[in-house]
């Protein structure tokens, strides 16, 4: 019979799926989510569910498929990053930066699926993201250790580098912080703000807030850049 959890098993979710039956796998979710914790121990029902919901797509899908981004457990939020990214949901591009933001787990994975389906989704909001990605520090997510960080900033890149268009504004971000902060986005960075004076942080504010007026930044490149300079 193969394991059973809300009174369901993975058989049931693929006849489900077969049917495109939307309203079934929706129950399934809404009785499996109440015992979230237990879903992977009991055979991970609720992450076929999410995966059976992102093949068969739909408006009230994607609406749920989102939904799960803010709860669960991270191979929940996953399965549903991936889901999206595969349907190529424009509108979940911000809903996928906040989960990445938000993510609690100890795990990389989670992350790199999100920034893995803001690459798929592609937009210019998504590649706005994934810039923005490049930005984020330990403390940005849960004081998590530095490879975690790392291994964001890798894969926000390399998605960069598979979108039209991303590449082009890979490279104006890394001289941009090249020009404003004097080092990149590792440890040089960190340690030339460290070392930095008041007026040398001062020189940099001017010059970030002139890039912002040019257009050559947005308002969260700004505000992340504005950061890193002094060191916060």
């Amino acid at each position: 019979m193969g394991w059973l959890f809300g009174g369901y098993t993975k058989k049931d979710i693929s006849q489900m799926e077969e049917l495109a039956d939307v309203d079934g796998l929706l129950k399934v979710m809404e009785r499996t989510a109440q015992d979230y914790s237990n879903d992977i121990a009991k055979g991970g029902i609720l992450v076929a569910t999410v995966e059976a919901l992102g093949r068969i797509g739909g408006e009230r899908a994607i609406e749920k498929l989102i939904w799960i981004l803010g709860g669960g457990a991270w191979q929940h939020r996953m399965a549903a990053a991936k889901a999206l990214g595969n349907l190529k949901v424009t509108r979940a591009a911000k809903p996928l930066y906040d989960a990445l933001e938000e993510e609690i787990a100890r795990e990389l994975e989670p992350r790199i699926e999100y920034i893995r389906a803001l690459g798929k989704i592609g937009n210019e909001e998504a590649i706005n993201l994934l810039i923005r990605a490049l930005g984020i520090q330990e403390s940005d997510i849960y004081g998590r250790p530095a490879s975690i960080v790392a291994g964001i900033h890798a894969a926000a890149e390399e998605e960069l580098n598979k979108i039209p268009g991303g590449k082009e504004r890979l490279s104006q971000r890394l001289k941009i912080v090249k020009t404003v902060l004097g080092g990149d986005m590792d440890d040089n960075t960190k340690k030339s703000n460290a070392g930095s004076g008041g007026d040398d942080k001062f020189t940099k504010l001017k010059e970030l807030k002139e890039m912002l007026s040019e257009g050559l930044i947005d308002e969260d490149e700004f505000k992340q850049m504005k950061k890193e300079i002094l060191g916060k």
